[in-house]
């Protein structure tokens, strides 16, 4: 109960005008100690006393970063987002204006850029809905729109530098999963072509951020995503053959070409049409499709034991599986090692079990997703900062990973993962098939001179697979 009226009474003091300069300085730090363990008591009486503050939205916002405590506004702000949850949209009439201040490339107050960027990504990750929940709403007007509306400023901010590419690429994630195949079509061009640019000029930390989105538009939206990210994947490709990149980054980066060629294979003939085209290659030499084939084939072997999730190793599998289907008589030279590499991740996964998707073992192999800690949405020990409300606006950041739209929506996108409805088994035999009815006599010769280990696993492959036909 006293909590409970300290709560109000603080709400009411922050909604209440305030003339005196000296006392609109205590507003900020009252609403700051408004803090998600008294959530209980906040959001009842939240939304009748913000009436007040969003009465006049653009002068109070205008007020706010005037005020010398301007980073603690905005770290107010992203508590108070978070506290609210599904009922965070009573304070857009006040985050908006602030973030369209905070946000704009020519502010006059740079230094808030990326508290702003933080507020506008925990706002995102509270919208309630499930996986392209404002697509559904279609051309009706939604106060979530604003949020929306501001995507011009973080393609600037992308475009003008790489400083700010950890919050980017996860405002980015929240904007398609939360906007779907709708805002794709309005903001996706520019966006992927900001993050296109820094393909091959940013470290390796920065390459691994930028896996995860792309991944996600091939899944929530793969007929429209699939043509629109070809100019990143070319440049990912020439990247992934160069020999320049790390073994982590050819191995997470192998991943999303992966993703690509058993999402959409048109759009993967297209990708190696292009780049072939174009000379890309493992030396840089001129070099026809098939080259290409076999160089990408070649480094996938090489790089595979350093594929460490067990999803993307399964993903990996079914690509190989899928090359060697693929009408290119020089792959043959690589079918033994290739064997290997499906057969023992078949022993992994799906001889012991492990990816079947209806039980509790299964649901924790797809809920590990195909990406590592380094390129997950998690810690905030990487170099990140907040100026002066650093360590609020980074617990509040955190907060927001488990905020109930965004969960919804990674769920659902994780029950739309393709790889579920995938028996490496049953691929692996389509495509044996495939090569047999196109190479003949040299195919036969190639399985003949298979070690006899490899073949006694194939063997094993080949009967799990005939069960599962049946």
């Amino acid at each position: 109960m006293l909590q409970s009226s300290y709560v109000q009474t603080a709400l009411q003091f922050a909604a209440t005008p305030i003339v005196a300069p000296a006392a609109s300085l205590l507003r900020p730090k009252v609403l700051c100690c408004l803090s998600p363990p008294l959530s209980y008591c906040v959001r009842p009486q939240c939304s009748s006393h913000l009436l007040y503050l969003t009465a006049d939205a653009a002068t109070t916002a205008a007020l706010y970063l005037l005020l010398p405590l301007h980073h603690q506004v905005l770290c107010c702000l992203s508590l108070l987002v978070n506290v609210l949850g599904p009922d965070a949209h009573h304070t857009y009439p006040i985050i908006l204006p602030v973030l369209q201040t905070a946000l704009h490339p020519n502010s006059s107050q740079p230094e808030l850029l990326e508290d702003g960027l933080c507020l506008w990504l925990v706002a995102l990750r509270n919208v309630p809905g499930g996986l392209g929940a404002q697509q559904q709403q279609g051309s009706v007007a939604t106060p979530v729109q604003g949020l929306f509306q501001l995507t011009p400023a973080l393609t600037a901010c992308l475009t003008s530098s790489t400083e700010h590419i950890y919050l980017g690429m996860q405002i980015i994630s929240s904007l398609l999963l939360l906007g779907g195949a709708l805002f794709l079509a309005t903001y996706g061009p520019q966006l992927i072509a900001a993050c296109t640019a820094y393909v091959g000029e940013v470290v390796e930390r920065g390459l691994l951020l930028m896996l995860p989105p792309m991944d996600i538009l091939l899944i929530a939206a793969p007929q429209q995503a699939a043509p629109m990210i070809q100019p990143f994947m070319q440049r990912l490709l020439g990247l992934t053959l160069s020999g320049r990149e790390s073994g982590v980054a050819v191995a997470n980066s192998l991943t999303l070409i992966g993703r690509l060629l058993l999402q959409s294979p048109s759009a993967f003939e297209q990708l190696i049409g292009t780049a072939a085209a174009a000379d890309i290659g493992a030396s840089g030499a001129a070099t026809g499709p098939e080259v290409l084939l076999v160089s990408l084939g070649s480094l996938w072997c090489e790089a595979f034991d350093s594929i460490a999730q067990p999803l993307a190793r399964k993903l990996s599998a079914c690509a190989l599986a899928t090359l060697i289907g693929l009408p290119v008589k020089a792959l043959l030279n690589l079918l033994p090692i290739m064997l290997n590499h499906i057969t023992s991740v078949w022993l992994e996964v799906e001889s012991s079990g492990a990816d079947e998707p209806t039980t509790e073992r299964g649901e924790m192999f797809y809920a590990q997703g195909l990406w590592s800690s380094n390129s997950s949405s998690s810690g905030w020990d990487h170099g990140v900062g907040f100026g002066d409300g650093g360590l609020l606006l980074g617990q509040s950041l955190t907060a927001s990973e488990e905020a109930q739209g965004e969960a919804e929506r990674r769920q659902v996108l994780r029950d739309a993962e393709p790889l579920k409805h995938v028996k490496i088994s049953r691929l692996l035999a389509d495509k044996l098939a495939a090569a047999a009815a196109v190479h003949g006599q040299d195919f036969s010769a190639a399985m003949a001179a298979l070690d006899p280990a490899i073949g006694q696993q194939l063997q094993a492959v080949m009967a799990a697979a005939a069960q599962a036909g049946r």
